[in-house]
């Protein structure tokens, strides 16, 4: 039973960690900037896991603040991203995005049991260049990934968010 319920927080830890970087996707801001940030957070809770353990009588170990950095590190990097995402910022505007590049990626994927077939799947990507010459990678479906062509423009639904970092949807 231990075992399960470790193997359940570690799944749930990395669910969390899943939806922060889906959140950092669709913003326009370098990744070490929200992970430095949850860092400096997860390092300045360590005294209250000193206190904890302390008052319990437990013992405090290498491990125990390895594993406070890692559960608080992947918290406060979900929590700043969703902080950014989803507390009201300024509007929504339209800008013009130049398609500067496409490109696909194939992968092998694993399907049916226990992923013994193994199939190639295509991605497709597009690269854009917002008016203030950011890039930003967009995953596409085939139908739209079809339909536009390098060096077209495009119209992007951009907001900025609690913290001041770009949202494109």
């Amino acid at each position: 039973m231990k075992n399960f319920l470790l193997g359940l927080i570690v799944f749930v830890f990395l669910l969390v960690l899943m939806f922060g970087v889906v959140l950092l996707e669709h913003t326009v801001v370098d990744w070490w900037i929200p992970a430095c940030a949850a860092a400096f957070i997860a390092v300045a809770t360590i005294p209250i896991t000193v206190i904890i353990r302390s008052k319990k009588g437990l013992k405090t170990g290498v491990t125990a603040y390895l594993i406070h950095l890692a559960a608080a590190g992947i918290i406060a990097f979900t929590g700043i991203m969703s902080l950014n995402h989803f507390l009201p910022g300024t509007n929504e505007h339209h800008e013009d995005g130049i398609v500067v590049q496409k490109y696909t990626k194939t992968r092998n994927q694993g399907s049916g049991r226990r992923g013994r077939r193994m199939r190639k799947v295509t991605d497709y990507y597009i690269c854009v260049q917002l008016p203030d010459s950011t890039r930003m990678e967009q995953s596409v479906s085939i139908e739209r990934y079809n339909r536009i062509r390098s060096g077209a423009k495009i119209d992007l639904t951009v907001r900025t968010g609690f913290l001041g970092w770009r949202i494109v949807n």
